[in-house]
């Protein structure tokens, strides 16, 4: 009984002394390889959607892996860095991944999914339907996002079917996404009110319409003061309409230019391309193709400077070199959808349009051709004339001035 005794002491400390610890570390080692799955760590691996190659390895099977175990903000958000990549495969997953996740109530999950779906006349109303039933589920979690892509997809009229006042819905979305002050949705609120004020009657001179007119104006300097470029230009164009002595006087008082160019040339001067080829066309005037071809030289050299002279020298300066600006090719980077958001991401943001460049470029090469050809403001430079009218050709597709050097042999 003593050696039984002994034996099973012995075989207790053996146990004790070899194998507890061992337990002990191989669950320790486990431990260490369980991956950090935390909201903090996905939000970090998450940062890869704003840069301009595919994230790290590592940041990649984390949002892998907690996207597996089905952690809604991984689905997200590896859904918004998949659909970065030109794979279809990828843009498969990503779907499956969003509506994973948006079933879990993520409301970035919702606008995503919103956000791909077409936004075309004749889209599937089943697809317009679940687009807008979305939409107005993030209203309600009050998303601004979502109330201001919501107001852009009731644009067309047979959105009607699907809201009971399509028009004053979009209204009152705007207005309360331009309530935070964001830039882009101010911007967006006054662009709509604008709209607004013009599908009125030409004949309508009432109170209400200067009412609306004095809040886009509001709307648009908020916006201005963020750096948003297209709300100068749009101060610009409101100036440029009749009848508008009180906005300018409202501008006057609060020691802001009243002049449409000098809006326009801040615009041009926050960003805005198209306001740059703008200036210069309104100070130096429009050149058609066929006139170039038919128009007596000295008809067209007048004309130039006739627009030009009812500027003061320094604008019409400006307007020469802003004319170059408008037709160096411009560097266009690449185009990606850009993310955006702190926590879950949002694909894309809705921000409006631009207004159209479209010839504007070509027409500014021609338009400083032929006044190096003409020498209307210098000496005739005929190789100058050349090669803005070769470019105009070569990198706008844009012929107007073809054929306008031979003339003048």
């Amino acid at each position: 009984m003593r050696l039984t005794l002994a034996s099973y002491g012995l075989l207790t400390g053996i146990v004790l002394v070899v194998v507890v610890p061992f337990l002990v570390a191989v669950s320790y080692r486990a431990e260490q390889r369980q991956p950090d799955l935390s909201p903090e760590r996905i939000i970090a691996a998450s940062q890869g959607a704003f840069a301009p190659a595919i994230p790290p390895a590592e940041d990649l099977a984390v949002l892998e892996l907690a996207a597996e175990q089905g952690i809604a903000l991984a689905q997200n958000n590896l859904a918004v860095i998949l659909l970065r990549t030109r794979d279809s495969r990828n843009h498969d997953r990503a779907d499956r991944l969003l509506e994973a996740a948006a079933a879990q109530g993520l409301v970035q999950a919702r606008y995503n999914i919103a956000y791909r779906i077409p936004y075309r006349f004749n889209t599937d109303p089943a697809l317009v339907e679940r687009q807008i039933d979305l939409l107005q589920r993030n209203v309600a979690a009050d998303d601004i996002h979502s109330m201001a892509l919501l107001a852009a997809r009731l644009g067309f009229e047979n959105r009607e079917r699907f809201v009971e006042d399509r028009q004053a819905e979009q209204l009152a979305l705007l207005q309360n996404a331009a309530a935070t002050g964001d830039p882009d949705y101010l911007f967006l609120h006054g662009a709509e009110l604008v709209d607004r004020v013009r599908n009125m009657p030409p004949s309508d001179h009432s109170p209400a319409r200067l009412v609306v007119m004095e809040l886009a104006l509001e709307a648009f300097l908020a916006s201005f003061e963020q750096g948003e470029p297209r709300a100068a230009q749009r101060i610009s164009a409101m100036i440029a309409e009749r009848n508008v002595g009180a906005l300018t006087d409202r501008l006057a008082a609060m020691g802001l230019p009243t002049s449409d160019l000098e809006w326009l040339d801040m615009a041009g001067q926050a960003g805005l391309a198209y306001a740059d080829c703008h200036y210069a066309r309104k100070v130096l005037g429009d050149l058609w193709p066929d006139d170039l071809m038919t128009e007596p030289l000295y008809r067209i050299s007048a004309g130039i400077v006739q627009d030009a002279l009812t500027h003061p020298p320094e604008r019409r300066q400006r307007a020469l070199d802003l004319a170059e600006a408008c037709a160096t090719p411009p560097q266009i980077p690449e185009f990606r959808p850009r993310a955006f958001g702190h926590t879950a991401l949002y694909l894309a943001k809705h921000r409006g349009g631009w207004p159209a460049i479209g010839d504007s470029r070509g027409q500014a090469d021609v338009m400083l051709g032929v006044i190096a050809a003409l020498g209307v403001f210098g000496p005739v430079d005929r190789e100058k004339a050349a090669f803005h009218f070769d470019r105009a050709v070569r990198v706008h597709d844009y012929r107007g001035g073809v054929g306008f050097l031979d003339r003048l042999d």
